[in-house]
């Protein structure tokens, strides 16, 4: 790839409805122990890093998911460790007891038709909210058993997709709302 081009990345992010209060919380741990907390809020990730996907045919196959998907509620009480598959790096993850599989599901509804190729099969998805990262897994197993002494309940629900391309920055292009009719464009 000639230098200086900036390959344009996908995502399908959902934000959390939460407490005012859980927010907070979730903030102010990730602004000290997440690189990207000034860059975007706590979220779930459903699509990652889809690139080669012509943007309108991107939009309309969420559009249409998110159209044919019921609002989800869950509930996270746990905080664990997890890797990242393309670089030495370990992140702490909120993951979700209650609305695990309704997350999981909504993932794989995402990775079918055009979205099909942006799949990578070899790395399981696990719903989660990120909560940190560094390079050294003991120190993220550390803020994980802090965060977890918290002995929170966030509770929440998920009502939106949000696409939001990356490349040099991150920019939100579209949010469609979970079971709601809509038409791209309007």
């Amino acid at each position: 790839m000639p230098t200086g081009i900036q390959v344009t990345r996908l995502y399908t992010i959902a934000y959390p409805l939460v407490s005012n209060a859980d927010a907070e919380v979730l903030e102010s741990f990730r602004r000290l122990h997440d690189p990207q907390a000034s860059l975007i809020r706590a979220h779930f990730t459903l699509v990652f890093a889809c690139a080669g996907v012509d943007t309108n045919d991107y939009l309309r196959h969420v559009l249409a998911v998110a159209g044919q998907s019921a609002p989800l509620e869950f509930v996270c009480r746990y905080a664990t460790l997890g890797a990242d598959h393309r670089r030495e790096q370990f992140h702490q993850f909120l993951v979700p007891d209650e609305g695990y599989s309704g997350l999981s599901m909504l993932h794989d509804r995402l990775y079918t038709g055009s979205l099909a190729t942006c799949l990578e099969p070899a790395v399981p998805f696990i719903p989660h909210i990120t909560l940190g990262s560094a390079p050294d897994a003991q120190a993220v197993r550390q803020r994980c058993a802090e965060f977890n002494a918290l002995r929170l309940k966030v509770r929440g629900r998920v009502d939106a997709l949000t696409v939001v391309s990356v490349s040099d920055s991150l920019h939100e292009v579209a949010t469609f709302s979970l079971g709601a009719n809509q038409a791209l464009g309007a």
